[in-house]
């Protein structure tokens, strides 16, 4: 039988040395035996800390035991208000020293049985995913990479660079939160000069998609200089879809287009906006121009919904 002595000091978190202090070891798995022997091992072996807080004894090695992987389980039953009771999974190997091996040098990862013998493990099964945390902040250059983010959580906040504004993820889109520079618009200057009855566009504007739901405003104003006074023009916007129109003539000046259709809510395509002309009934022509310093000219919007 081979023994190594096993010690330790208990002491208070400011150095006081604890005596009478209960150390119980015990030999996990109780029916281990003398590799050289007959007899097995079992039970628990207690022993109390001295006056200056150590404690030792001998215990047998585990690598003389079998089965193989045997620990011993060793329990300081320290007082609560000094920190309350520690336990230490060890192993005490015939390869150790003959002097006291302290028992916090002699601590395995935390053991399991396997086959019905103990085994240390590095680690143990994966636990349970927690609570995902609060999405990070991120900063982009334009609407596209904000889309482009993967995977989205719900709360992102991503904050583009190019519209100097902050974005929601809710789930299905994004929303915006803080306007920053929205809304944003440009406007067109009308030209041209109609021929016959064709329909003449006066002016365009081409939406880029945008990765967010937005509203957009429409309007348009129109100085038009008519070659006959009596005909009749129409003054028109139209998305590809949606139409609104005035009509046109000499006394007419200037001709105001309302918002055109309220608020047409846009996603994530495109859009292209045409202001045309028209002559409806006549035989002249109709130029936009400047009038009193006022421009001929269209214009747009975006709104956050």
């Amino acid at each position: 039988m081979t023994t190594r002595i096993v010690g330790g000091s208990i002491v208070t978190p400011d150095g006081v040395p604890l005596g009478s202090v209960p150390i119980e070891i015990e030999l996990l798995l109780a029916d281990a035996f003398v590799v050289t022997g007959s007899y097995s091992m079992g039970g628990r072996l207690r022993v109390q800390s001295a006056a200056n807080g150590s404690w030792q004894t001998p215990l047998e090695c585990n690598d003389d035991l079998t089965p193989v992987g045997t620990i011993y389980q060793v329990t300081e039953k320290i007082p609560a208000q000094f920190g309350g009771t520690k336990r230490y999974l060890i192993q005490v190997l015939t390869g150790l020293g003959g002097g006291i091996n302290l028992v916090a040098n002699l601590v395995v990862p935390a053991a399991v049985p396997v086959g019905g013998t103990y085994q240390a493990i590095a680690s143990g099964p994966t636990g349970l995913q927690g609570v995902p945390g609060t999405p990070g902040f991120v900063v982009v250059a334009d609407p596209a990479a904000a889309l482009a983010i993967s995977p989205k959580v719900k709360g992102q906040l991503v904050y583009v660079d190019s519209l100097s504004c902050l974005l929601y993820w809710n789930g299905g889109e994004f929303r915006i939160i803080s306007p920053g520079s929205i809304p944003t618009g440009t406007s067109t200057f009308f030209a041209g000069t109609t021929s016959g009855t064709t329909l003449l566009t006066i002016g365009t504007f081409t939406i880029a998609a945008i990765e967010f739901r937005r509203t957009i405003m429409i309007s348009g104003i129109l100085h038009a200089t008519l070659s006959v006074p009596t005909d009749v023009f129409e003054f028109s916007v139209t998305d590809g879809t949606n139409i609104l129109k005035s009509k046109v003539r000499a006394s007419d000046v200037p001709i105001p287009l309302p918002p055109f259709g309220g608020n047409v809510v846009i996603a994530t395509t495109a859009m292209t906006i045409d202001f045309k002309l028209q002559r409806l009934s006549g035989t002249g022509t109709a130029t936009p121009t400047e009038t009193g310093g006022t421009y001929s000219r269209g214009e747009y919007r975006l709104r956050p919904m």
